[in-house]
């Protein structure tokens, strides 16, 4: 999840002299670095690196979400409120990588507590379902 904070916060922290995606990966997409006017100059080449890095996020969270059974419920809960909200905001980069040089981006309190509740429901149903294992 740490990682969508890196594409979300893309200017904050270059304004602060950081870049948390690697050279490589910037040099795999044409982009030297990630300065303002840089990104002016390629914007076909900005939005498919943030597109290409939201991408990568959701393949590892894909494979990180396999192991949410092994939570119990209490804990599950938060945990997968957590990532559905980083899942909002991937793909709202996805869709618009521009979107992240606005301004803060993140979700409402309204939907962060509407995808609780939906996931307090959800997951008290799902830990019936898959009990967590016996320590032996």
């Amino acid at each position: 999840m740490q990682y969508v904070n890196f594409l979300r916060d893309i200017e904050v922290d270059r304004a602060l002299g950081r870049t948390y995606i690697p050279r490589e990966i910037l040099s795999r997409h044409g982009l030297p670095d990630l300065r303002p006017d840089t990104v002016r100059r390629n914007v076909d080449r900005f939005a498919g690196l943030m597109r290409a890095e939201v991408e990568r996020y959701e393949a590892w969270q894909a494979r990180a979400a396999e192991g949410y059974r092994y939570i119990p419920t209490r804990y599950r809960i938060p945990v997968q409120t957590a990532a559905d909200m980083y899942a909002w905001t991937a793909r709202r980069i996805h869709r618009d990588p521009l979107v992240v040089l606005e301004g803060p981006l993140r979700p409402s309190r309204s939907r962060i507590v509407l995808r609780s509740l939906g996931n307090s429901v959800g997951g008290l149903r799902t830990a019936r379902l898959s009990p967590l294992p016996r320590r032996r």
